[in-house]
């Protein structure tokens, strides 16, 4: 898919102490994520609005600007519903919601509905049933369809597993964000990921890029076929001239 959007680093690998400087550079990095994902949700459509972000190894990272995109909509007097269907669940935890199922949270002044899959939900059906794409996924739960029933938006953090595919994705969002981060996954595991996102089928799907140095040259590239991931040299992958 095409790179739409790169920027720096979002957060710290590891606590230390921060010079004020960089802790507000990542702060605007972060500002300018939320802003793209913001332009992602598709504008003309029947509610819900509804963007997945899929994490390729970074649901973490991007967790607080989803979460901070949740909380502005909210602020608008929208109706939000906030998925997290990533390991751990880092988007639900920032809002202080830590066991699976739907929840009605308040937080900073707003409120919002958090959905959490139970660990055992390995494809988590959405309440979206688009043109019936999969007819043989499950039935979403009552509780989720209740709570997305005139909901504005619906926004939902995605990990995509190669071994059972993405056809659960149309059933959560209709626009696609991918975000990698530079220099964490393989190219095997970035192109299994393109490709259930491709399989899926979505509306619109886009890539951000995150810790991307200066010398990136990856933005604004159009989505073009790949080779086979073993026969990509060692400079191919890594982005670094052979020079």
């Amino acid at each position: 898919v095409p790179v739409r959007l790169s920027v720096g680093a979002l957060s710290s690998r590891r606590w230390r102490p921060q010079r004020p400087g960089r802790s507000n550079a990542r702060r605007c990095e972060a500002l300018r994520v939320v802003a793209y994902l913001r332009n992602a949700v598709p504008k003309e459509t029947s509610s819900p609005a509804a963007l997945a972000i899929v994490a390729v190894d970074n649901a973490a990272e991007v967790a607080p600007s989803l979460v901070a995109l949740a909380r502005a909509y909210a602020r608008e007097d929208k109706k939000v519903v906030l998925a997290d269907m990533s390991p751990g669940a880092p988007a639900a935890r920032l809002l202080g919601v830590k066991g699976p199922g739907v929840h009605a949270v308040a937080s900073q002044d707003t409120k919002l509905t958090v959905a959490v899959a139970a660990p055992d939900e390995i494809a988590p059906v959405g309440p979206l049933r688009p043109d019936s794409r999969a007819p043989q996924l499950a039935q979403p739960s009552s509780e989720l369809v209740a709570a997305s029933d005139g909901a504005d938006v619906l926004l939902s953090l995605v990990v995509l597993d190669p071994a059972l595919g993405g056809d659960f994705l149309p059933t959560w969002a209709s626009d696609v964000v991918v975000t990698v981060t530079a220099g964490q996954s393989t190219a095997t595991r970035i192109l299994a990921v393109g490709d259930m996102v491709r399989l899926a089928a979505p509306d619109s799907a886009t890539a951000v890029l995150v810790q991307a140095d200066k010398d990136d040259e990856t933005l604004g590239l159009p989505a073009t076929p790949h080779p086979d991931p073993a026969a990509v040299s060692p400079n191919a992958v890594t982005g670094k001239n052979a020079s």
